[in-house]
């Protein structure tokens, strides 16, 4: 069982995060900060703001705010494990000494879903409505500049950032072997669905009623419909992503 101070899901967005949070936070078993899924407050996901906000999307002068001392005083007078399912999947890498300080002030347990990285491409796609960005028809050249357009040093990446994190999103092998020395449970996003497959996965026992949540409806975008040298193109790309994902997977299968 699962006995941390804190149980911290990172990772790209359309990975199934919500999904589990929203599962694991109606269980006695762990806590909550103020209801507050993403903390955004140990890391520089929000450029390392001093307040914690506590509903983003509600009027930022009327939504209650809380301090980093706030939360770190409730981790340590909960009795159970606090959720904090922040997605800053490259923190380990970018800013590993957020990381470090967190992890030595208190006793956390990493989660990280792994899913295919053409599959959270598509997600996303279908979540923001970008379907003239990847179409069923695209010719594999276009997809294939995209990608080139995407390779850039940071300073160019500011005139294009949304290319460069749309496909850096899939990119496991780029940013998970930084997390590797942390206590860090794997999970397979294809096996989400299988019953108990999370609670032996986490060691926890837990009943699991929700079955979707955060679900993009209109899925207009899918591989099966796309065109396979397009297709092809984003499985080379996503190739030693995809070869490092599945060898967590029969590692910790």
């Amino acid at each position: 069982m699962i006995n941390s101070d804190v149980v911290c899901c990172f990772g790209p967005p359309k990975t199934g995060t919500t999904w589990l949070y929203n599962n694991l936070v109606l269980d006695s078993k762990f806590s909550s900060f103020n209801d507050i899924k993403e903390i955004n407050v140990w890391s520089t996901a929000e450029l390392n703001r001093p307040k914690i906000q506590a509903h983003p999307d509600n009027d930022p002068h009327t939504a209650p705010t809380y301090s980093k001392e706030e939360y770190f005083n409730a981790i340590e007078d909960s009795k159970t494990p606090i959720l904090d399912f922040t997605l800053c999947y490259k923190e380990a890498l970018q800013d590993p000494e957020n990381v470090k300080s967190f992890t030595d002030r208190f006793d956390v347990t990493f989660i990280c879903i792994l899913k295919d990285p053409i599959d959270i491409l598509i997600s996303s796609v279908n979540f923001l409505n970008m379907y003239g960005l990847i179409s069923h028809s695209q010719k594999p050249e276009s997809m294939q500049q995209m990608i080139d357009a995407s390779k850039t040093t940071y300073e160019e990446s500011i005139t294009r950032p949304g290319l460069k994190n749309l496909f850096g999103l899939g990119q496991y092998s780029v940013w998970a072997p930084s997390w590797e020395k942390y206590n860090i449970k794997y999970l397979d996003y294809d096996r989400l669905n299988e019953a108990n497959y999370v609670n032996k996965a986490l060691d926890i026992d837990i009943q699991y009623p929700i079955q979707t949540s955060n679900v993009t409806k209109n899925k207009k975008l899918r591989k099966d419909l796309m065109n396979p040298d397009t297709l092809q193109v984003l499985q080379n790309f996503y190739q030693t992503d995809i070869d490092y994902i599945s060898a967590l997977k029969d590692k910790y299968k």
